[in-house]
């Protein structure tokens, strides 16, 4: 059955297309559901942005300025966090394919025998699938 959700054409870079592909390999997903969730997640920020643009449209040129200059300095502050973020996931992406990390690192510990360091668990975290089952 077609669905009655909206539907739009998009152009991708190869670089993403080739990203959103392999993601699709690994998880199971079809490209199109993971570019819609990719979409949902930014949804709440982009309704904020949508406001705060449409807010900014109807304001007099003094307070567009003023509003520029503080979306500006909010953009350096995110920008640097972003960057933090990813350079973390860039060291755990290194330490998980067993090439060294850039940046250096705590001085590890002494190994534990593996009966005394269990696998990590995401007890409790369940997929949307699962989620849908019970509706």
């Amino acid at each position: 059955m077609p669905t009655v959700k909206p539907r739009v054409t998009v152009t991708l870079s190869e670089s993403v297309y080739q990203t959103i592909t392999r993601m699709s390999e690994l998880t199971g997903e079809s490209r199109p559901s993971i570019i819609a969730g990719l979409l949902d997640s930014v949804h709440p920020p982009l309704m904020r942005t949508v406001a705060l643009i449409e807010a900014a449209v109807d304001a007099p040129q003094k307070v567009r300025d003023g509003l520029k200059d503080t979306v500006e300095s909010m953009e350096k502050e995110l920008l640097a966090v972003s960057e933090s973020s990813v350079g973390q996931v860039d060291m755990l992406i290194g330490q998980f394919s067993g090439s060294a990390a850039k940046k250096p690192t705590a001085p590890k510990k002494k190994a534990r025998s593996k009966r005394s360091n269990p696998r990590p668990s995401n007890t409790g975290v369940r997929s949307s699938k699962s989620r849908d089952k019970g509706k």
